[in-house]
């Protein structure tokens, strides 16, 4: 039985809520942050997280997907499918801080500070492990609760980074404060859990159950890699063959961009159950709404771009120094992947209705591929602005060129720019109307 539209929009409009207020809080912080750290330190900061970032698919697993499709189909074995989760994403995290480990002690022997927010970062991403409970909201529905915990942490952290920033404190404070977002986060989704007359103990582990997730997850995990792997390295490969400075004038125009990533995002959480649904009890519906979907996204992601383009180079200068206006070329790049990111979260759902996540693994590895090779090739020469190119054109290349590639990915193909047709995007609107 399908959740009614009203539902699917409510829980949107939560979930999306939630990422909104977040986001956008974070975000106005953040600004007066790297004001405050300027061009090196922010960097530093930057290339510290996005080195933690890089691990995140062993953290997730690809698993959340894959969970949500389960429940649905097997609602009845809600403890089983959360305490396999559960134990593989244990595993990974555990391999994670291993990992970050050995790699702030080995690229960065004599970069103290660097190791230390590289370490500080690692024992609070950490804590990620139990959004193995935000997958069970999302499937339930509940973006409320998500709302309600991810919101009012993100103020509290937002008033310390304010309050460090005024009392003048280190670059460490503001990575324990980042780190410390992800621990009460963690322990959030562990009360509320319990406030539902759930416990973690009531999670069954079972090996069979566990071997299967994971064998199914494999494909994401692996996708899931080369996607960090193509959107990360840029920063990785900017700090190792230029500086930290180089990174944070990057990571600024990054920042401005990814801001609006939340948009899909958003409205992924509470539309893939129903999508799963649609494909199988309604083929007819499930295609109308992947092309309203992806009609909605189109519009959006063109009127984001447009909108930050038109924005004068003097208005970003103002805000955060002259010291950042390098950034401005590069943000005049990197603004058009997000046409191509929203495209990209929205096919998500159709391959995993479709069967598509070995073809995904491809898409996302040659992706990889081609954003490395151009990295090397364009990095010494133009600096963050070949970075930019870099990722535009391997982010494209994953959201639409390679479909081409295979006979069922090509429905999505043609979805995408069948996507232009604003004067039907208009009756779709006012039909939700």
């Amino acid at each position: 039985m399908f959740d009614s539209t009203a539902n699917i929009y409510k829980n949107a409009m939560w979930h999306g809520l939630e990422k909104f207020l977040r986001t956008f809080v974070n975000f106005f912080t953040t600004l007066w942050m790297i004001r405050y750290l300027g061009p090196k330190n922010f960097g530093a900061l930057s290339y510290a997280f996005t080195l933690i970032l890089l691990f995140e698919p062993l953290v997730t697993l690809g698993l959340p997907g894959i969970q949500k499709k389960w429940l649905v189909d097997q609602p009845d074995q809600k403890n089983e499918i959360l305490g396999a989760g559960f134990a593989l994403r244990l595993s990974g995290t555990i391999f994670s801080l291993i990992s970050v480990l050995i790699l702030s002690f080995t690229l960065h022997v004599d970069e103290l500070v660097l190791r230390k927010l590289i370490i500080i970062f690692g024992v609070g991403f950490s804590f990620r492990v139990f959004d193995n409970i935000e997958t069970y909201f999302e499937y339930k529905l509940q973006s409320k609760i998500i709302t309600t915990v991810k919101s009012t942490t993100n103020f509290t952290m937002a008033g310390l980074k304010i309050l460090a920033i005024v009392t003048g404190q280190s670059l460490q404070t503001f990575a324990i404060i980042a780190a410390l977002e992800f621990v009460v986060i963690g322990l959030g989704h562990i009360f509320f859990y319990k406030k539902l007359g759930f416990s973690m103990s009531q999670w069954e582990f079972k090996k069979s159950t566990t071997f299967k997730l994971m064998s199914q997850a494999l494909p994401l995990l692996f996708s899931g890699i080369a996607v960090a792997m193509y959107m990360k390295m840029d920063q990785i490969m900017l700090k190792h063959m230029l500086s930290n400075k180089a990174v944070g004038i990057y990571s600024l125009a990054i920042k401005i961009t990814e801001i609006w990533y939340i948009i899909p995002m958003a409205l992924m959480g509470s539309y893939l159950p129903n999508i799963l649904r649609y494909k199988k009890e309604n083929p007819f519906e499930y295609q109308n709404k992947l092309e309203d979907l992806y009609r909605i996204l189109t519009f959006l992601g063109f009127l984001l771009i447009i909108g930050v383009s038109v924005i004068p180079g003097s208005w970003l200068s103002a805000i955060f120094s002259k010291s950042f206006n390098e950034s401005i070329p590069i943000l005049h790049i990197y603004i058009w992947t997000i046409i191509f990111v929203f495209w990209g979260v929205a096919q998500g759902p159709f391959d995993l209705a479709e069967d598509l996540l070995t073809f995904s693994l491809f898409k996302t590895v040659a992706g990889s591929i081609i954003n490395l090779s151009l990295n090397y090739l364009l990095i010494p020469k133009f600096a963050g602005k070949g970075a930019a190119i870099a990722t535009l054109v391997s982010s494209s290349s994953v959201a639409v060129w390679l479909n081409i590639f295979h006979p069922r990915a090509r429905k999505i193909f043609l979805i995408q720019f069948k996507s232009f047709n604003f004067p039907k995007l208009s009756r779709i609107l006012d039909e939700k109307i």
